[in-house]
């Protein structure tokens, strides 16, 4: 069995993960571990998973390179193209979260994405009202905790 560099990466950070999720486990404050606690055991267990299918399988988890090169034309600038409109939304909803708060950017980047790539506009506020539901009922109502509120509607 020979490990491949995703391998390796992966166990990196598992690494990392199983550190901060110790480390956090000293801080003081519930609300201050919650967060921390939450993100590294779920990043560990995604990481798991996926170094698992790394091993079990012979080709690994990931695409296989002639799936690829039928889907960029063998071009590597294709790989960069398929990533560039994620990295958009992704730092959109960063964005979205810094202006507006986690209780307005959650809804609308849920109802903007999903309505984007094609689910109809019932659903697309149905996917966005009930995740805002939920985040709210848990971490308002159900953990006392405040979420960010924005720079925007903050003041």
């Amino acid at each position: 069995m020979k490990l491949s560099n995703n391998s390796y990466f992966l166990f990196v950070v598992m690494l990392a993960m199983l550190v901060l999720f110790f480390s956090s486990l000293s801080l003081e404050f519930y609300a201050s571990k919650l967060l921390p606690l939450f993100l590294s055991s779920s990043v560990f267990i995604l990481s798991l998973i996926a170094f698992i299918q790394e091993i079990i399988s012979p080709s690994g988890c990931g695409a296989d390179k002639a799936q690829h090169d039928r889907n960029t034309g063998g071009k590597p600038a294709g790989l960069w193209r398929s990533f560039f409109p994620v990295g958009i939304w992704v730092l959109s909803f960063f964005l979205l979260i810094w202006l507006a708060g986690y209780l307005v950017a959650i809804p609308v980047f849920l109802f903007s994405y999903t309505r984007f790539h094609g689910s109809k506009w019932v659903n697309a506020l149905l996917i966005g009202g009930i995740t805002l539901a939920t985040i709210y009922g848990i971490f308002e109502l159900g953990l006392d905790i405040t979420l960010y509120r924005g720079v925007l509607l903050s003041g």
